[in-house]
């Protein structure tokens, strides 16, 4: 896991659009935030800031600091491939299904919170 920097963040932040569940996502730059406007807990489109980065070589996801402290995973990653192998986009965790905010696999959920569903503290090694 990095802090979201110009050197840690490989997804398209220049004013990207994904369309999925009937939700337009964007995502953009301010300085030296990246940004996304997505559907939020009430589903209705709102800008939160990525905070953090993590994944494995073929994927980057991104992770929402809530003002509780909360760092949710968002649903929508960034596929790390090079273009000729149908990489360079965003794509959903999720393709197969419509995730909307009632579902508790939606990004700001319990089942994405990754405070609880991935985190580990250095007593739980």
């Amino acid at each position: 896991m990095d802090h979201a920097t110009e050197q840690s963040v490989r997804g398209d932040f220049s004013g990207a659009i994904f369309e999925y569940a009937g939700t337009h996502s964007r995502f953009f730059r301010d300085g030296n935030k990246f940004l996304v406007e997505t559907d939020g807990p009430d589903g209705k489109l709102a800008t939160f800031e990525i905070k953090y980065t993590f994944g494995v070589e073929a994927l980057q996801q991104y992770l929402i600091e809530f003002p509780d402290g909360r760092l949710q995973a968002l649903s929508i990653a960034w596929d790390r491939r090079p273009r000729d192998k149908a990489g360079q986009r965003w794509f959903h965790l999720y393709p197969d299904a419509a995730v909307i905010r009632s579902d508790p696999l939606h990004w700001t959920k319990l089942n994405q919170n990754w405070n609880f569903m991935c985190a580990r503290t250095s007593r739980d090694a």
